[in-house]
């Protein structure tokens, strides 16, 4: 007979347990004393509390953290009863734990020696405590504190300025006869009606009076102590203290010990509150001496709170780590350890059944619940013993569901003002889904979709309304599906859980036996459903649950259209753009030619069509078009490689959802949306990138299993990568298309080698491909046809060739260059550079005709070479025809720029304008092809040619890069540089060479020979008529130099002023010495006689030193000294003496002009003026 579950459990698991255990709960203290189960962890980390609370470390904080469920609430009361050890139902605290910790002496010991403390506990939940103060008050933190402290003693500490009334009383000894005087005045107890004190301000006021003997002169003693009152946290620290002072009278070593419940979420990302925290344990520490201790509880541990508030906010918070030294963390191993001893301990009588229900599939059990799929690693069962510990739960499900739990809690889905913690425990929730297995048989297993039983009665309607729904909708027609969805929905938010098709089958594993494969179907077919149904959402491998808001934009993208074009558009991008990375050509291996390709997805066309093309045939094409037999028969009717990808709906379908989540969110963008569906729009965002990522993997792998065909034939490849396979197959595209492409011989032509062909010789050997391009010209020619550039390069591109553009180019150009071919555009031949430019323009290649060119004749090449010898005075290097009538136009092209360079020079030789003839006769040979030179240039035109050059061009190209020309150069520098002193030497010698030099014909004969030996004597007659000049000029200077050097006027002159006059006549003869014209000396030496000289003189008479009277005043007059008068020097030619006659001719002239002059030098001298002779 087989035994139910509820046979199993050695407890009742219908007993009443609370889910939750509330710090400020004081009933059921018994139970909760009776059934805390002391983990092994939990015992190391007391051991490390009792042993700093009994040495009293300097620390006085403790930090117990923990995630929801882990039991840190319930370690928190457990130490507030045991060190405070107050009886509970007859029995101590430390009683209940006496009997836990019997293995444990050192524990136990230290418990007891902790409990021997006398203490006084106050335990709290924060936030419950918190309801009436904000958090961004200042004092929020201290308000708290000072509230549950007056409260412990009694004081009413809702209404602060009524506790610190009452503690004023109570210190002065009045408050038992107070409250007596508002009883009896206001018929009240006190506990009643300070409830109310505002409304009882009279009737306090009046039994404080009567108690105390004091009157009030406001008339409202609680108006002034809520007005006076102030506390700081180092007031609140006082006030401990001095409690404490006062129990320990009757207790010494007394301590006060505050047990604050969820303080972790209460201070989390404020500072301000954190920080406050820490001043409030340090202020306890140092005021009471380490007697009164905090002890706290949070959902992260204090790194974690510390860490994420210094990077937010860049402060250093060591100082709270150092205060809350002692650390508590629980963990999910505590948690599952908990919920065994409480929940799961089993009969004796059952556990043979138990291990041998473990015995049979010991082997399996780590393969049937090892999750994949980069699901992080989660425990298992070690052993028999934890089979039988944890049955019918698996070890995985402690820690998935802590984390469901947490991540729920994070996206506020569950109702209350506590959303993130403690609201529902993990016993709890265990609890409910053994309560529902008690009808289930040995062997069945609790599914990890039951969790969410435990927990729906405190999820929000928002947060379970998909589920609800598909209770109504989908409930009765597979209800399996809706447990799936369950499980789906715990797991919505845990990262570390990848939701595949068999991760969830092993969520919904309900027995160890099982059959796998139509569990697998089930899931399957429920997922299926599910996504059907836009309760979840397929993203690759992972099923996904949607809440609302999620599933009706599942619903809108799911109703969008799609065009042939979108797909085709994508499925371009992923295999050209990205799988082939965008490349547009390949190059074929036994050529060497790269050849671009036709892009085509289901036969459509992507951008510019060429010869080959490659053509992506998917599943998302209709079956109908892509049949073998239809496929095949394209293939061999066209130049493509098939790509054709096996039968697959996935691919479709993850296309589609792709396409049409990328419409909807490009859609989306521009609109505005609340926070929450922004939020979605972002992640749907993340989630088809991801989608398309895989997309691509998936393409890739398919394609290196696809069919590939050419010519309906399927390849048959090995490699397996899509690049390569494709690369592979286009390979043999090319062979079985251009079956003439091996006349190329492998040569990698390409346009940079254009010149290179052109400048070839012939040999008189073709290659084969060569000689293909001749021939295909002669038999154009032969049908009338013309052969154009365009045409050929076309030509040749197509089936069976396929030679490149470059190829077809440099064919043409070896041919030009061999003397096979002639090239011309409108009847006008093209050569060098200009062919060149003709083959490589696009445009211009459609005009560009090509013909076969005859053999030349012997003679012609002959008479060619003799006048070649001729013309330009060296023998041709080319010994064919071809070659040599190139050589001939580029030696013409070299000459007619020779003699442009030369009449450009016409402004400093006129004479080369006598080359215009020459220039003329070049200029109608210019550009000719180079069979015109062999046939027509060794005749007359030759001739001509060859007569002018030796007329114009010889000498004077002779002329002009010979020392002639350097002479004539030297002869004009002359002429102009020395003009000013041609009126001084032999005219007849100067016209002489004047006339030379401007001879039109000067560049014939000896001409420039007889102007040299003029040259020569010119130039030494002008030396020495400087030369003479400068030294009569130097004499003359000198001479007036030492008159003025002499004179009384420079003795008598400031030492300044004389050198001012030594220094400008020796630049004066330094200037006479430098001149080389004769004007210009003689016009220096006139200009300081008439000028300089008596400004020199004028200098020193002024500079001269003049005596100051004593006193500095005129002894005559008594006034100031006046300085001398300014006396003006004059030349004695600028005394301007005027004689009526042009010439002096007798003596009574000269006595006439002498009287004329002595006039005027008197008038001068009269005028307080000095003369210079």
């Amino acid at each position: 007979m087989t035994v139910p579950l509820k046979d199993i459990f050695l407890k009742d698991i219908n007993r009443h347990i609370d889910g939750v255990i509330k710090a400020d709960d004081t009933e059921s203290l018994t139970v909760e004393l009776e059934e805390y189960v002391v983990t092994r962890e939990v015992a190391r980390r007391l051991q490390t509390f009792l042993d700093a609370y009994n040495e009293g470390k300097s620390g006085n904080g403790v930090w117990i953290s923990g995630f929801f469920g882990s039991g840190k609430s319930h370690l928190l009361k457990m130490l507030a009863l045991l060190l405070e050890n107050r009886e509970t139902g007859g029995r101590t605290p430390l009683s209940f734990f006496e009997e836990k910790f019997r293995e444990d002496l050192f524990l136990l010991e230290a418990l007891r020696k902790a409990a021997r403390i006398p203490s006084r506990s106050v335990l709290f939940n924060i936030d419950q405590q918190a309801n009436a103060v904000a958090k961004d008050q200042a004092d929020a933190l201290l308000s708290v504190f000072v509230r549950v402290f007056d409260d412990m003693q009694g004081y009413y500490g809702q209404m602060p300025h009524v506790a610190d009334f009452e503690r004023h009383l109570d210190e002065d000894g009045h408050l038992p006869a107070f409250r007596a005087a508002f009883e009896r005045i206001s018929g009240k107890t006190w506990e009643v009606g300070r409830r109310s004190a505002n409304m009882a301000g009279r009737a306090i006021t009046d039994a404080f009076t009567e108690a105390t003997g004091n009157s009030v002169p406001s008339g409202n003693i609680l108006k002034e102590y809520r007005e006076d009152r102030t506390l700081s946290i180092a007031d609140f620290a006082d006030r401990v203290s001095a409690y404490i002072a006062r129990q320990e009278k009757a207790a010494p070593g007394f301590r006060l010990n505050f047990f604050v419940d969820e303080v972790g979420q209460y201070i989390a990302d404020n500072v301000r509150l954190m920080t406050n925290l820490q001043t409030i344990a340090e202020s306890l520490n140092t005021r009471c001496r380490g007697r009164a201790w905090i002890v706290v509880t949070a959902q992260q541990e204090m790194d974690t709170i510390i860490g994420e508030m210094n990077r937010s906010n860049g402060n250093d918070f060591s100082k709270i780590m150092g205060r809350f030294d002692v650390k508590l963390p629980l963990n999910a191993a505590d948690v599952a350890e908990v919920i065994q001893e409480r929940l799961l301990l089993k009969k004796p009588g059952v556990m043979t059944d138990l291990g041998l229900l473990y015995d049979d599939h010991a082997e399996n059990l780590r393969t049937l619940f090892e999750f994949g799929d980069g699901t992080q690693t989660m425990r298992g069962f070690r052993d028999r013993d934890h089979f039988i510990r944890s049955y019918p739960f698996h070890p995985y499900q402690y820690e998935l569901f802590q984390k469901a739990i947490r991540t729920l809690s994070d996206q506020s889905a569950f109702e209350g003002r506590h959303t993130s913690t403690g609201e529902r425990s993990m016993l709890g929730a265990f609890q409910e889904v053994g309560r529902a297995m008690m009808g289930e048989p040995l062997g069945a297993l609790a599914t990890f979709d039951r969790m969410f039983e435990g927990v729906r009665s405190v999820l929000k309607a928002s947060a379970q309304h998909a589920i609800l729904s598909a209770e109504r909708q989908i409930g009765e027609q597979n209800p399996f599906a809706v447990r799936v969805l369950k499980a789906l929905f715990l797991v919505k938010y845990v990262d570390e859980f990848k939701p595949t098709a068999r991760n969830v089958g092993i969520l919904m594993r309900d027995r160890l036996d099982l059959d796998p494969t139509r569990h697998k179907r089930e899931v399957e077919a429920a997922l299926a459903l599910l996504e059907q149904e836009s309760y979840v959402q397929r993203n690759g491998d992972l099923y996904e649950f949607l809440t609302d808001e999620e599933k009706d934009i599942e619903q809108k993208i799911k109703a969008i259209g799609l065009d042939a074009s979108d797909v085709t558009r994508e499925l371009s991008e992923m295999l050209f753009g990205e799988i082939l990375g965008g490349r547009k050509a390949i190059t074929h291996e036994g050529s060497g030619q790269t050849f671009p390709f036709t892009q085509r997805i289901h036969h459509a066309l992507i951008g510019r069509e060429h010869p080959l093309a490659i053509n992506l045939i998917t599943p998302y094409m209709a079956p109908s078009e892509r049949g073998d037999a239809t496929l095949a028969t394209r293939s061999i009717t066209n130049n493509e490689l098939l790509i054709v990808l096996r039968e697959e709906s996935w691919l479709v379908d993850e296309l589609a959802a792709y396409l049409k989540t990328k419409r909807y969110l490009t859609r989306e963008t521009s609109t505005e949306h609340r926070e929450g569906v922004t939020g979605i729009l972002r992640a749907k965002g993340a989630n088809n990138d991801a989608r398309r990522r895989r997309l691509l993997a998936a393409l890739r792998d398919r394609i290196s299993g696809a069919d590939l065909l050419v010519r309906g034939e399927k390849l048959d490849l090995r490699a397996s990568d899509p690049r390569a396979r494709i690369e592979a197959g286009f390979q043999t595209l090319v062979d079985r298309v251009f079956t003439s492409l091996g006349m190329l011989r492998g040569v990698p032509y390409k346009e940079a080698d254009l010149d290179r062909h052109l400048e070839m010789t012939d040999d008189g050997q073709l290659t084969e491909a060569e000689a293909e391009v001749l021939n295909r010209i002669a038999a154009n020619r032969k049908n009338a046809l013309r052969s154009t550039a365009k045409g050929l390069i076309e030509g040749f591109e197509k089936p069976p060739y396929g030679w490149p553009e470059a190829a077809t180019l440099c064919l043409i150009g070896a041919l030009i260059g061999r003397g096979r071919l002639e090239a011309s555009v409108s009847g006008d031949p093209l050569e060098g550079d200009g062919l060149r430019a003709a083959l490589l323009n696009a445009t211009v290649r459609p005009n560009l005709n090509l013909e076969p060119v005859d053999a030349f004749g012997a003679a012609d090449v002959m008479a060619l070479r003799r006048l070649y010898q001729d013309l330009f005075g060296r023998t041709p290097t080319s010994s064919d025809g071809k070659g040599l009538g190139r050589e001939t136009g580029e030696a013409i092209e070299e000459l007619a720029r020779s003699v442009e360079a030369h009449l450009s020079r016409d402004r400093d030789y006129p004479f080369v304008t006598a080359l215009t003839p020459f220039r003329i006769a070049l200029a109608e040979l210019r550009g000719k092809p180079a069979s015109w030179y062999v046939s027509q240039l060794a005749g007359k035109p030759g001739d001509d040619l060859a007569s002018l050059k030796e007329d114009l061009y010889d000498p004077i190209h002779a002329f002009l890069n010979g020392p002639q020309r350097e002479i004539l150069d030297e002869a004009r520098r002359v002429l102009v540089a020395e003009a000013a002193n041609l009126d001084f030497v032999d005219a007849a010698l100067v016209d002489r060479i004047r006339t030379a030099a401007e001879a039109a014909d000067v560049y014939r004969g000896t001409k420039v020979q007889g102007i040299k030996a003029d040259l020569d004597r010119l130039k030494s007659d002008i030396r020495g008529l400087v030369a003479k000049e400068r030294e009569t000029a130097t004499a003359d200077l000198r001479a007036l130099s030492g008159q003025l050097l002499a004179s009384p006027e420079f003795t008598e002159a400031s030492a300044a002023a004389q050198g001012e006059v030594r220094s400008a006549l020796t630049a004066l003869e330094d200037r006479i010495t430098q001149e080389r014209l004769i004007p210009s000396i003689r016009i220096v030496l006139g200009g300081f006689r008439r000028d300089r000289y008596p400004q020199l003189i004028s200098r020193l008479i002024q500079s001269k030193p003049q005596p100051a009277p004593a006193g500095g005043f005129d002894d005559a007059s008594g006034g100031p000294i006046t300085p001398p008068p300014k006396v003006e020097i004059v030349h004695l030619a600028d005394l301007g003496v005027r004689f009526d006659r042009p010439l002096i001719s007798s003596e009574a002239d000269v006595e006439e002009y002498l009287t004329t002059m002595r006039t005027a030098m008197l008038g001068a001298v009269k005028n307080g003026k000095r003369i210079t002779p």
